[in-house]
């Protein structure tokens, strides 16, 4: 499931003690490419928060951070555009 496809009519209560970084990450973890915008759609649709762009891709950057689990996360330019995506990879 990608950040395009969540259609909620509600937003969900935030698990306690679960930050930005984390959800990002929670989201990522299905494997798929995302982009900064997919993800910030998809948190908005999910807890009704906005968060911008840059906050979202440095999210992305604390995630690679061992003090927020290591992950490896892989990059690559979208075709046709100037803009990036990325995910999660294990």
């Amino acid at each position: 499931m990608t950040g395009t496809q969540l259609q909620l009519p509600m937003p969900l209560p935030r698990a306690p003690g679960l930050n930005l970084t984390g959800l990002v990450m929670s989201l990522m973890a299905d494997g798929a490419w995302w982009t900064p915008y997919q993800l910030q759609r998809a948190i908005e649709a999910l807890y009704g928060e906005w968060h911008s762009d840059a906050s979202i891709t440095a999210r992305i950057r604390d995630g690679r951070k061992q003090a927020y689990g290591g992950h490896v996360i892989e990059k690559r330019m979208r075709v046709g555009t100037k803009s990036y995506e990325y995910r999660m990879g294990y």
